[in-house]
């Protein structure tokens, strides 16, 4: 599991990359990511398209980043790949609170 952080300052969309499991070990290293958005941003992306597995924990996690940035849910978005991932977050009607994207698509 790795955790990657980037802001791109022209667009000002700040990016989480999380490959691998992703689950409650993985909370310091996500919430550093988001905390360390020390810049006014419009977006928020989400990537999950290289993770393969998520936990309940993760749910949360989630949640939390989102109330940390402070953005609507139609500047969040979480990149999914087929499987796991975007069964859990589409199990747990994640894409009331978040923008989905699953093969280029954005989905409500």
């Amino acid at each position: 599991m790795s955790v990657h952080f980037h802001i791109d300052s022209t667009n000002r969309c700040a990016t989480i990359s999380i490959d691998g499991q992703f689950t409650l070990q993985t909370h310091k290293e996500f919430s550093s990511a988001y905390k360390a958005i020390n810049e006014p941003i419009h977006s928020l992306v989400i990537d999950l398209k290289d993770a393969v597995y998520i936990d309940a924990a993760v749910l949360g996690m989630l949640l939390q980043a989102k109330a940390y940035v402070g953005l609507d849910r139609r500047r969040i978005t979480i990149l999914v790949s087929q499987g796991i991932v975007s069964e859990v977050l589409s199990a747990n009607n994640f894409s009331n609170i978040f923008q989905i994207q699953l093969s280029g698509s954005v989905t409500n």
